[in-house]
């Protein structure tokens, strides 16, 4: 029997990812995952993908639109950076929180995130009382290829 002194090793911790977009759901689960990764003594990711169409399996780019989509998503991130980071800063100092902007489907960026992390969050989106498709497909998406347990935060 082999006896340890000292501390152990360090043991990586997994962040919370947060899925967000343009909405006010979106904030509110961000919101939301920064209370669990507090409670958890996490990272959060706050990740915006980039839905760029694809067609017949080939990536189709307008003219200055993936250009005009990234700026987009970076100019969101400002956004939640002068405020929802800096509410999560305020309310949860202890928890570093990083945002990243990524190109490609939003389902696949999300399960990929998920692949390094121990919680995956969206915002629930709803339309007339229903789910609509947009946010439908991500939260079906992600229920059936995370392979870590996704949050969904309801509309309230």
């Amino acid at each position: 029997m082999t006896e340890h002194t000292g501390t152990p090793a360090p043991v990586m911790s997994l962040p919370v990812v947060v899925g967000i977009d343009f909405s006010e759901n979106a904030a509110r689960a961000a919101k939301w995952a920064a209370r669990e990764a507090a409670d958890r003594g996490l990272a959060l990711h706050l990740v915006y993908a980039m839905d760029l169409p694809v067609a017949w399996g080939e990536l189709v780019k307008p003219a200055g639109y993936v250009a005009a989509h990234r700026l987009a998503g970076e100019m969101l991130l400002v956004k939640i950076g002068d405020t929802l980071l800096k509410s999560v800063r305020e309310d949860y100092p202890e928890v570093k929180a990083s945002t990243y902007v990524m190109g490609g489907n939003v389902v696949p960026i999300l399960v990929g995130a998920a692949l390094g992390a121990r919680l995956v969050v969206v915002g629930a989106h709803r339309h007339l009382g229903l789910l609509s498709m947009g946010a439908g497909y991500v939260v079906q998406g992600l229920l059936a290829h995370s392979p870590t347990p996704v949050a969904v935060v309801p509309v309230t």
